[in-house]
């Protein structure tokens, strides 16, 4: 088959014309009076596409509301958060599992000026507030802080108490997340940060990661 063109073919204006240019040896498209090889005009396909995962959403809740005298406290105390590869929230389930790859400064002594034992309050819009205690001290000579790594664990342990109460509970109101089969479970969920709602409470805020419409 003869490719031969004429090498500076009519172009309607506008349009693009594919022609054989025998100097390179390939075909070219004429754009605006320019010369572009066919290559350059088309996009590299990736067959493998690296898709972001979901964002987790944050389950809605209550704040817990101590009484006027702590405020002050309260508002002096930083949220203490659980970042993983540089995202907000380690999973409920890995920190059961005591899995902390990842996790940024993990061995961070935390909760210095409260007691041996807090109360961890899931204050979930619709449910029953749900609260139990935790030493975050240890009871040995020193009584040394807790690190990150163990808070995570305790307040997961929390998390998934309320999750085992609550399984097929229909909530009340206007929020309309269940949890238990068939709705949000244990490893649907993430720990991001855990706030101080009194001198001796601790919120802990929660997410999930949607995987039912």
């Amino acid at each position: 088959m003869n490719h031969a063109a004429d090498p500076h073919p009519q172009q309607p204006h506008g349009q693009q014309l594919v022609v054989w240019n025998e100097a390179t040896g390939q075909f070219v498209v004429w754009l605006e009076e320019q010369q572009y090889p066919v290559q350059a005009l088309v996009a590299p396909i990736d067959p493998f596409p690296v898709q972001a995962p979901p964002a987790p959403v944050e389950i809605p809740q209550e704040e817990y509301r101590a009484n006027g005298a702590q405020t002050l406290y309260i508002a002096s105390q930083a949220a203490i958060e659980f970042w993983v590869n540089g995202h907000k929230g380690i999973r409920v389930t890995d920190a059961l599992d005591e899995n902390y790859v990842g996790l940024d400064d993990p061995n961070a002594r935390l909760l210095e000026s409260v007691r041996d034992k807090v109360s961890i309050r899931i204050e979930v819009a619709g449910y029953t507030s749900f609260v139990t205690q935790k030493y975050v001290r240890r009871t040995t000579e020193g009584r040394e802080s807790i690190s990150r790594r163990r808070l995570a664990t305790k307040l997961a342990e929390v998390v998934k108490a309320f999750v085992q109460k609550n399984s097929g509970v229909t909530p009340q109101g206007l929020n309309r997340l269940q949890f238990g089969p068939g709705y949000i479970q244990l490893e649907d969920i993430y720990l991001l940060e855990v706030r101080h709602v009194s001198k001796g409470s601790l919120q802990p805020i929660l997410a999930y990661i949607p995987r039912y419409n």
